[in-house]
């Protein structure tokens, strides 16, 4: 008795966790997936109920070429390249009685796609 209830809470909490996770997402303008751009996301789903920026990663590196010495200070010439990389979350409220999504964008591509609970309003994504 004790293993099918072990059995059961096991299948429950893999299903609720399973559940969280999407593979795709179907909007008016057709279904997108994992590794499409946030440019072809919005033309196909319309602009998302919101949106925000969830973490801004800046990479650099300097390139020199030249260094001179003054009194008192060191001055290097070179180049300096900057790269800014952000994740950011689109939420497409369906309306009512449908599923709200985010998807997760890294770098500008699909990443994640997780359904939050059920909209309101008006329906939106079909």
């Amino acid at each position: 008795m004790a293993r099918i209830i072990t059995t059961i809470v096991i299948a429950s909490a893999a299903t609720l966790f399973f559940a969280q996770n999407a593979f795709a997402f179907r909007c008016e303008g057709g279904i997108i997936s994992r590794g499409d751009f946030i440019d072809i996301v919005v033309v196909k789903c319309g602009e998302p109920t919101s949106s925000r920026v969830v973490k801004e990663e800046v990479t650099g590196s300097f390139s020199g070429t030249a260094t001179k010495e003054e009194p008192g200070r060191v001055i290097r010439e070179g180049t300096v390249s900057k790269t800014v990389e952000q994740t950011e979350v689109l939420m497409y409220n369906c309306g009512d009685g449908r599923l709200i999504h985010l998807l997760t964008f890294e770098g500008g591509k699909l990443k994640k796609i997780e359904t939050s609970g059920y909209g309101s309003g008006p329906t939106r994504c079909d």
